[in-house]
């Protein structure tokens, strides 16, 4: 009986650190959105000119869905257009749609996560 409960235990904290290893965490939203739920921030410039979004260093964790980066292969996005403003390598994605932006499809889970947990996608509705 002692040894079942070991063994659960060990099963149970496997399972949380594996969860904890792959949790990803994503949003997406227009600019003034992504602005408003201070998720990125206006650098740079100069008198309003030249300036360029970037992420916050001390963005808003509470906007972001959560999920795991073994299971998430393709987010739909139905948008105009779309943009990632996050760091993720290049040929590890690729956005589908014909004339509009249907979802973006991640082919390489483990380059495209490497570099950040965190997915921000600035999208344009219109």
């Amino acid at each position: 009986a002692q040894m079942d409960i070991s063994l659960d235990s060990l099963k149970e904290e496997y399972s949380r650190q594996h969860e904890e290893m792959h949790e990803v965490y994503y949003a997406f939203g227009s600019k003034k959105e992504l602005i408003y739920h201070n998720i990125i921030d206006k650098k740079g410039g100069f008198i309003g000119i030249g300036k360029s979004l970037q992420l916050k260093s001390d963005f808003n964790k509470d906007y972001f869905t959560k999920a795991d980066a073994e299971e998430l292969t393709s987010i739909d996005l139905f948008v105009k257009e779309a943009e990632i403003l996050s760091t993720h390598r290049e040929g590890s994605y690729h956005f589908e749609g014909e004339e509009k932006v249907d979802r973006i499809v991640i082919d390489d889970q483990e380059a495209f996560w490497e570099a950040s947990k965190f997915l921000v996608i600035q999208v344009d509705q219109q």
